[in-house]
């Protein structure tokens, strides 16, 4: 009897260690989950692109710009970085505005592509010299290779 009683009890203790596990990798993924969307945010902050702030497409409507906004905010805590997610949505959320950030990102994205395309040159330049360095340098080795198989001969 008492060790069935035992036994009732420690089970019961399992169960309840079992669900405070549970509990507490629900909260731990909930948590990661968070701090991923938070991630995100300072991401696309960083880069200064409004769209990726609120996870939208430039092509987006004003009605999926809002609920984009809400959904985002719903899951940011309100103490931590929800002004950049509001400040995407009020520059987004007006014509004007979301215009004159259109033509500044297409600015932006255009003078990236420019710095892009100067380093590719100024690369392919040093390659390209220091290629001819080298024909050079095998120019040079072969005429002593020639000289000195000619002295040897």
């Amino acid at each position: 009897m008492r060790l069935a009683l035992l036994f009732l009890l420690l089970r019961a203790l399992v169960s309840v260690v079992v669900v405070v596990v549970a509990k507490k990798d629900v909260h731990t993924k909930v948590r990661a989950e968070e701090d991923a969307v938070i991630s995100d945010i300072l991401k696309a902050h960083a880069e200064d692109d409004l769209y990726a702030v609120l996870r939208v497409r430039p092509t987006c409507s004003p009605k999926q710009l809002k609920k984009a906004y809400l959904n985002r905010a719903r899951r940011v805590h309100p103490d931590v970085n929800s002004d950049m997610v509001h400040d995407a949505y009020e520059e987004l959320a007006s014509p004007e505005k979301r215009t004159n950030y259109d033509r500044e990102r297409a600015e932006r994205a255009a003078q990236k592509r420019e710095m892009a395309r100067k380093r590719r040159t100024r690369m392919w330049t040093r390659v390209s010299n220091l290629a001819r360095g080298l024909w050079r340098y095998k120019l040079v080795v072969g005429l002593v290779y020639v000289v000195i198989s000619t002295l040897l001969a």
